[in-house]
Parts: structure tokens; C-alpha cells; sequence
């Protein structure tokens, strides 16, 4: 239902929609332009050392991941740290920022008048060895649509970002030895993904929960029977 809903918004009839209408989307940000600082750690500098690295992982914890409503620790199928949002404090240039989810929302086949908006979930730090297997991301938040991932600047091979979709497959790679580049890439909720084994050095990633803000002023105004169709379904269905 969730895809049905999806294509609905993607499929609306603008004539401004642009035609590529992937499942995801790529993007660079300066380290001028986005600044990270850790509870307990500081504000970071990019490219990230091994002693800044060091600090991140002893006050990370071992990161759970969702299987319908249970919440499990399961290192044989996700093998990796985590420091909670709460823990940091982003600051950003906001029209850089902006300009990157308005990109992306195009690159995604969204309309113009849909509005993303990031919210910051955690930070994760992969070391030699460690993955995430094929999953799902779960709703966390109302209205969410997709996932975004912030590769900070850190040496290390391995690790690619694997997306499907259908029978569409991204594979999203940052490995690099001396890279101060931030990479980022958003993706649909219902696409598939993994993080492959870390070979060597350290991947540390921001996830953002990226979600559909209401248009309050619609420019235009046009009718989207399968929208409709789409949304009364859902409620039946999910009706108490």
C-alpha cells in the first residue's frame, strides 16, 4: 500500500515533474558547509583520524535494528555502532542544504511542490568487519519517505551502500583514503539495502528520516484520482 501511495505522489499529473523518477539520489556537501559536534567529544574536523575515531566509538553503543515490532541485537545480521541524535549537534549552511533536498526531491521524481524535510536519527561507525545486512527501514516518523545518509570524510575500503528496488539496483561507494568530502545519498523507505563489509579504516555515517511536509500553499491545484484511490484504500484497511 505504502508503494501504491508512493506512486500515486510521483505520478500526479505536473507537467514540471521531472521524467527521471529514480528511487534514489546522490549529492556532495562541503565540510565548509556542515559541521558536526559530539556530546563528549567535540566538534569534529574532517577528514576524521583515528583518535577522533577512537573517541566516537567509546562512547557509541551497539546498534539494534527493527523486525516488525520488536526492536533485536543481532551482530549476525547488523554489526555496527551508533551515537543517538540526541548526542549530536549539526550545523549547516541552510541554503546549501536546502538546495541538496530540493535536488534530490527532483532526482526522486517528486513534484515541485513537495517539501523534504531532515531529521537527524543518529550516527553510525562501521570498523573492519562490520555490516549491515539486507533490511527495510521502519517508519519512525509520521509522513516519513525516505532515508538520508551523510558520509562523513574518513579513510576505509569496503563498505558500499547497496539500494534495490524492484529490480533496480544503486550501488553507493565512498571509499577513499584522503577524501573531505561529505557524500550523501536518499532513498525511497520501501527500497531494500545493505552495507557491505568494511575492509579496512572506519565509515561513519549520519541518517537523517526524511519526511513530506504539508503544503500549506499549493500554487496549483489539480485533481489526482489515483492518489484518492490510493489513500481510501489504505484507511480501509488499516480502519480500527
Amino acid at each position: 500500500m505504502f508503494t501504491q501511495i508512493l506512486n500515486a505522489l510521483k505520478n500526479d499529473g505536473d507537467e514540471n515533474v521531472t521524467s527521471a523518477k529514480e528511487f534514489c539520489a546522490i549529492h556532495e556537501l562541503s565540510p565548509e558547509n556542515f559541521h558536526v559536534e559530539v556530546e563528549g567529544v567535540g566538534q569534529l574536523t574532517f577528514p576524521l583520524d583515528q583518535r577522533i575515531i577512537k573517541k566516537l566509538q567509546d562512547i557509541s553503543s551497539e546498534a539494534k535494528y527493527g523486525l516488525r515490532e520488536k526492536t533485536l541485537l543481532d551482530k549476525n545480521v547488523r554489526h555496527t555502532q551508533e551515537i543517538l541524535g540526541q548526542k549530536l549537534k549539526i550545523r549547516c549552511d541552510e541554503r546549501a542544504f536546502s538546495t541538496m533536498l530540493k535536488k534530490m526531491r527532483n532526482s526522486m521524481g517528486l513534484s515541485e511542490n513537495a517539501e523534504l524535510t531532515a531529521h537527524l536519527h543518529n550516527m553510525l561507525i562501521y570498523g573492519p568487519g562490520q555490516f549491515f545486512k539486507e533490511h527495510q527501514d521502519s517508519e519512525k516518523l509520521d509522513g516519513m519517505l525516505a532515508s538520508l545518509v551523510i558520509v562523513l570524510p574518513s579513510a576505509h575500503i569496503g563498505g558500499n551502500l547497496i539500494v534495490n528496488h524492484k529490480n533496480k539496483q544503486y550501488k553507493f561507494s565512498t571509499e577513499n583514503i584522503d577524501s573531505n568530502t561529505l557524500q550523501c545519498l536518499a532513498f525511497y523507505a520501501d527500497c531494500h539495502h545493505e552495507v557491505e563489509k568494511i575492509k579496512q579504516g572506519y565509515r561513519l555515517a549520519l541518517t537523517y528520516n526524511l519526511v513530506l511536509k504539508p503544503a500549506e500553499n499549493q500554487v496549483q491545484i489539480h485533481e489526482n484520482k489515483e492518489l484518492e484511490k490510493a489513500l481510501e484504500e489504505y484507511f480501509v484497511l488499516n480502519k480500527d
